[in-house]
Formats: structure tokens, sequence, C-alpha cells
């Protein structure tokens, strides 16, 4: 709402976007409207309110760079004062060219579903996006150039380079090696490869074009005294049979499935759950036979995930309890 409307709360809205700017929020409202109004083709909201390079060019170079942190709060969305256009300004960009490092410090580290177009796909403005034709051919242009011509393998590792040369006598002598993250053998192998997965974060991009998409698995419900888990619908370009495969255990190895099988269907009755710690994991497989995880996840006490699960509780009196997928 408007900053001078009598019930707005500036905390409760910084809970999703931080003004660092005026708070005329009559162009940022008009912005949402228009994404959120299925009415509207999104082509067209993207021609009226983005600047569409910088939307497109924003959205492909941290594709190929892999930041799978891009939207957790690392960009600015800014409008000109006098221009009716909004731009994405990233900054923060610590998560690019980084699977190697994590890899090398958790040897369960998956990427999952965090790749290609769907470290993108779980916002509605980018959700449309991704499912319109238009828009998709815009971004691949963008995804194209960018790898042919500025991000290539031998051009950032030059960067990559340079930059060791002018770090490499600070990292490992003091004090900067009292924090350094690897040891100075590991450090070269990362400064090596790095370049390298640009080339994996573009085939994964080309692949995710076509694939099932990732999907939420949905707090499961009573019914009676039944326990029904239920998940959404995972979708695939081009449309072509989604099936999923369920399982359900008291652990998050699923070593002991109460519930494993296939199904064409969004929700599978469990039967009766005694009180207790459940675990539910769902995924999809398209037409092309790749399979794909959820979006929820289960971090352990040791700190790995357990991708495509979700953990949920069976309370005493029989009610249910799911943990957000976002939380540790």
């Amino acid at each position: 709402m408007l900053a001078t409307d009598a019930n707005y709360d500036k905390d409760a809205f910084e809970q999703y976007l931080e003004v660092d700017g005026s708070e005329e929020h009559d162009t940022l409202i008009a912005l949402l409207d228009a994404v959120n109004d299925t009415d509207n083709e999104i082509s067209d909201v993207v021609e009226q309110y983005f600047d569409k390079d910088n939307l497109y060019y924003w959205m492909a170079f941290h594709i190929l760079m892999g930041n799978k942190d891009v939207l957790d709060g690392n960009y600015y969305l800014y409008s000109p004062r006098g221009v009716d256009k909004w731009y994405f300004i990233s900054w923060d960009n610590d998560g690019i060219l980084k699977e190697g490092y994590e890899a090398m410090e958790d040897e369960t580290y998956q990427r999952s579903w965090n790749k290609g177009i769907f470290t993108f796909s779980d916002t509605v403005l980018f959700e449309r996006i991704l499912k319109d034709p238009s828009c998709r051919q815009n971004l691949d242009s963008a995804v194209q150039d960018l790898y042919e011509n500025y991000l290539t393998e031998e051009n950032v590792q030059e960067k990559i380079d340079d930059l060791q040369k002018a770090t490499e006598d600070y990292v490992y002598s003091l004090p900067d090696q009292t924090y350094a993250r690897v040891n100075e053998e590991n450090y070269n192998i990362l400064v090596q490869s790095m370049a390298e997965e640009i080339k994996t974060n573009y085939e994964e991009y080309t692949s995710s074009m076509a694939s099932a998409w990732p999907f939420h698995i949905l707090e499961p419900v009573k019914q009676g005294d039944s326990t029904v888990l239920q998940w959404e619908e995972s979708y695939q370009e081009g449309g072509g049979d989604i099936t999923y495969s369920v399982e359900l255990s008291r652990d998050y190895t699923f070593s002991d499935c109460m519930v494993s099988e296939q199904t064409g269907e969004t929700r599978v009755d469990a039967g009766s759950l005694s009180p207790g710690q459940y675990f539910v994991r769902v995924r999809a497989t398209g037409s092309n036979d790749v399979s794909q995880d959820a979006y929820e996840y289960y971090q352990t006490e040791a700190g790995s995930k357990a991708y495509s699960t979700l953990c949920f509780y069976v309370q005493q009196d029989g009610s249910i309890s799911a943990v957000s997928y976002s939380e540790d």
C-alpha cells in the first residue's frame, strides 16, 4: 500500500522489500498489480514495466555464473525518478562460480533443482516469464550472446588469473591465512577449475528448458483416520505425461519406506500414522524420462540436505505440522 495510507506499516512492508530510497510506492504497486494479473500477457508487462535488455541479461548472467543466491535479497529493484521502467541491479555476487567449493566442502552436496532456469522459477514474475515462448526466446538470445561472446572460458579464466596474481601473496600469509576457507593446494585447484563451471551451467540451462519443473510438496492433511500426502503438479514445456515417485519414511535416508510407489496423481493416502516425525519424498519424471526434485529439503543436524524431502510431524492430537523448506 501507499506510505500515505493510514494502515501502512513500514516494518511489515520491509519483510518483502527493503526501502532504500523514496517511499512513493505508487509505481511499485502498479508493477505488482500488473505482474500478478494473469489477464495481462507477461510479455506486455515486461515491455511496459522493465528494461528488457537489463532484465534478460541479468537473468542470463546469473544462470551462466551459477548464482543460486541471486534472489535471496542480493539485488536492488530500481526505478529512476522520471523513468517508467524498473531495473535489476546485482550486489553481493559471492554465490557465483561456487560449485567446486561447495562440493569440496560437503561430499553430499548436490545442485538438485537449483540450476538452469529453475534458479528463477519459484517466483510469480519469473515463472510467468519462463512459461512464455517469446520471453524464453529473449532470455535464450541473451544467454547465447553472453556465453559465446563474453563469458567464454578463456575470458573468465583470464580474469581469474589476474585476480589470483593480485591476491595470492596475501591469501596464505598472516593475517589472511588464519581465515582461509581451503588450504593452498585446494585453492589452486579451485582457481583452475572455476571457469569450467560456466560450460556446465550452460549445459544445465539448455537441458532445463525441456525438463519437468520443480514443484512444492504440500503439508499433508487428515481425512478421517488417514493421512493424505499431497503435492503440486509439475510442469513441462510442450506438455507430456509426468509421473511421480512417492516415499514416506520415519528417517530422512528413507532406509525403511512405509509408502513407496509411482503415481500419476498429486496425492497418496498413507493410511493411519501414529504420532511422531515423518519424511515424505516426491520426485517428478517428465516425458523425456528425466527426473526432477521438489523444492523442499530437510537440513540435517550435520548440515547436509536431504533434497526433495518434506519433514512433518503428526501430533498427539492427530494434527499435522510441516517444516518449511527454507528453515534450517
